[in-house]
């Protein structure tokens, strides 16, 4: 039998965690005095937050310092919350509780402290291989195809026991420009049409994503 190295991403994809996001952003954006109903479209859970909110809204109406202001009460606001709503998705319980087939990494744009505390409060710390969250300042971020390379090095396996496994285009491609099987996953953020583009395989039931995982072993 061959273990699998699974690298997942966690908001989107291990956990629905859009309610507690959605939440604690807006609460930030009414104490910088943003007009919410500026948007010029839904904000898209996955990025870093000043992306997302780059991408949200109008081009140029938040300026850089608005924006660090947001990104400053959100860490305040969402990183001291206990993170109420966030729970896994029904049957990731199962696959991460599996250390027979698998072994499981999780990389995600969500920085430190609040990744490590979701990973704790779920009792995860101790059936996952590694945690690699982003760097909380925008000049130390890095691609997540880079945390990708670093973790696949560091775990000295072959590439073809690696599996990434995300809910948004970047997880995905991360994964294939590391020469690993990509699987995209459509309870998350992503749609089907940008997933199909980067994804080897996908799935929009977590139950059928397990089966695969299994026989792929």
């Amino acid at each position: 039998m061959k273990r699998k190295h699974l690298i997942w991403d966690l908001d989107g994809t291990l956990t629905d965690s859009a309610g507690d996001i959605l939440t604690y952003l807006e609460l930030s954006l009414q104490e910088a005095s943003v007009d919410i109903s500026a948007k010029i479209k839904p904000i898209q859970i996955g990025p870093p937050i000043d992306i997302m909110l780059k991408e949200a809204f109008p081009p140029g109406m938040l300026t850089d310092k608005k924006i660090a202001e947001v990104v400053t009460n959100y860490r305040r606001l969402y990183d001291s919350s206990g993170f109420p709503t966030t729970v896994p998705f029904k049957g990731i319980e199962e696959i991460i509780s599996d250390s027979t087939n698998f072994t499981h990494y999780i990389v995600t744009n969500k920085p430190n402290p609040a990744a490590d505390r979701i990973v704790r409060k779920l009792k995860w710390d101790r059936k996952i291989a590694a945690l690699i969250a982003q760097y909380p300042r925008v000049e130390q971020r890095k691609p997540k195809s880079v945390f990708f390379a670093e973790l696949i090095a560091k775990a000295g396996r072959d590439k073809s026991s690696f599996v990434g496994i995300g809910d948004v285009k970047g997880d995905c491609i991360a994964a294939k420009k590391n020469g690993i099987t990509a699987i995209g996953v459509l309870w998350g953020a992503g749609t089907k049409e940008e997933l199909k583009e980067c994804s080897d395989e996908l799935f929009d039931d977590v139950g059928r994503m397990h089966d695969f995982l299994l026989a792929i072993i």
